[in-house]
């Protein structure tokens, strides 16, 4: 089988590779979890949207990409693909190619890389036939290209976010979301073929609802609602607030239902989240940055930066649900003391068997220096939670002493 059009290896500058521990001075001893992937804070390049997919033949696929802020803030930087054989314990790179945002998922034995070629780029899919270490080129609408970027009235960008969310198989369909939208394609379609998509109307924030508390919406996950038997969209609230998410039903014509029934109740909507349906007990589970009352509102006298609670991710939390709407909290899993340099955030992870198996974007001293700060991580991370379906409030954290901070 050939694939369509050119393959590559997208190579990136050495200083852009994970470093290892021992290595420069490195030591990961004291980092939570397994380091899968390592950037030093000199770089000014830091980790981004981790994306974890388990293999049929019990192998795990791990993926992020990279960003930077400031005057690098548009520049494209590669993803990076690795492989574990021993359930987490050890990974291999893969490879490396030119993604931003992007999820992994497997179609018929073949993998795919969807998200956006670079920030504020065009919406791509690629495709690997060898195990995530060559892919396809999106050079048209043929080839993976599956929505440009345009620009509006004022000669502004309009962008096609996207952000790494569990891709779903429902009623002989594949959907994702991409630019506050879902999307879809049929199961037996090209999926490299932009016209076997379609999509939704756009969810967005009336401007009458914009105030400090909700500032915007975004990165969403396409969630299947069971009771209701309806695709639906999550989403993340930017703001002061931490507790109010974002919970979309669609009409007949695909468009959003009225904002004024989008808001629920969600411990740690203000930081990326992903959903996870549990067969078992039949709930939807999920791992947020909620914020315990000893962190909330903490005020750094750097900068103002510091002083939402959006920007609090030191604590990762397990919650659950049996309807999507009503959300407890059912166990702390890691919890650091440094809010301005720790956090363990966008994390992206699937249930197996007894166990959830997750990876973190993680902000961590690396035996060199600090994270540049809690947000422009330094890692990502692998970590297991046994029995997780047994965890209490009272269950220690994965890391640390054992000792919960409320």
């Amino acid at each position: 089988m050939k694939l369509p059009r050119a393959i590559f290896l997208f190579i990136i500058p050495l200083s852009l590779c994970a470093q290892e521990s021992g290595q420069g001075g490195f030591d990961f001893s004291n980092v939570p979890g397994v380091v899968v992937s390592h950037i030093p804070a000199s770089e000014r390049v830091y980790t981004c949207s981790p994306s974890l997919l388990l293999m049929p033949d019990g192998s795990y696929i791990a993926a992020h990409s990279r960003v930077s802020n400031g005057k690098r803030f548009l520049d494209a930087f590669p993803a990076s693909i690795f492989k574990s054989v021993d359930k987490g314990k050890s990974w291999t790179h893969l490879s490396d190619v030119q993604m931003n945002t992007p999820e992994l998922f497997l179609h018929k034995g073949e993998l795919y890389y969807i998200g956006t070629i670079k920030r504020a780029g065009d919406l791509v899919i690629r495709k690997s036939i060898d195990g995530g270490k060559t892919w396809t080129v999106p050079a048209d609408e043929k080839t993976g290209i599956l929505k440009r970027t345009g620009k509006n009235k004022k000669g502004e960008t309009i962008w096609v976010p996207t952000t790494p969310s569990p891709v779903i198989k429902h009623d002989g369909k594949i959907w994702f979301t991409a630019q506050a939208r879902l999307m879809w394609a049929s199961e037996d379609s090209d999926l490299l073929d932009a016209k076997s998509w379609t999509f939704s109307g756009q969810v967005i924030l009336p401007e009458s609802m914009r105030s400090a508390a909700i500032d915007s919406i975004m990165e969403y996950n396409v969630v299947y609602d069971r009771k209701k038997d309806k695709m639906c969209l999550m989403g993340r609230l930017n703001g002061i607030i931490d507790d109010i998410g974002l919970l979309v039903y669609f009409d007949e014509n695909w468009n959003p239902e009225p904002a004024s029934k989008w808001f629920i109740r969600f411990p740690g909507a203000g930081k990326k989240f992903t959903i996870r349906y549990d067969e078992k007990e039949q709930k939807y589970y999920s791992l947020t940055n909620w914020v315990p009352e000893t962190y909330r509102f903490v005020r750094y006298p750097k900068s103002a930066f510091y002083n939402v609670n959006s920007l609090i991710r030191n604590t990762l939390v397990l919650i659950e649900s049996k309807n999507l709407r009503d959300w407890k909290i059912k166990s702390v899993i890691l919890q650091g003391t440094d809010v301005e340099h720790q956090a363990f955030q966008y994390v992206h992870f699937d249930i197996e068997g007894d166990d959830i198996v997750f990876l973190s974007r993680t902000a961590w001293f690396d035996g060199v220096s600090e994270a540049k700060n809690m947000h422009d991580s330094n890692f990502i991370t692998f970590h297991r939670i046994e029995n997780f379906r047994s965890r209490t409030l009272e269950s220690p954290p994965l890391n640390g002493d054992g000792k919960i901070n409320w």
